[in-house]
C-alpha cells in the first residue's frame, strides 16, 4: 500500500513537470512572438517617422 502511494505521487510530480515544461515552452513562444511583433511595430514606427521628416521638409519646399 505504501509503495502504491509513492508510485502515485511520485506520477503525480511527473505530470505535473511534464505540465509545467509544456507551460514553459507555451510561454516562450508566445514572448518570441511578442518580441516579433514589437520589433515590426519599432521598424514601422522608425520608417514613418522618417517620412513625417520627409514630409515636413516637403512643406517647406526644401524635400530633394
Amino acid at each position: 500500500m505504501k509503495d502504491d502511494a509513492r508510485e502515485g505521487a511520485y506520477e503525480s510530480v511527473c505530470l505535473r513537470l511534464k505540465n509545467a515544461e509544456q507551460e514553459i515552452v507555451r510561454l516562450k513562444a508566445s514572448a518570441a512572438v511578442q518580441r516579433s511583433r514589437r520589433e515590426c511595430a519599432e521598424a514601422m514606427i522608425d520608417e514613418l517617422a522618417s517620412w513625417v521628416v520627409r514630409l515636413s521638409d516637403l512643406l517647406r519646399g526644401e524635400f530633394c
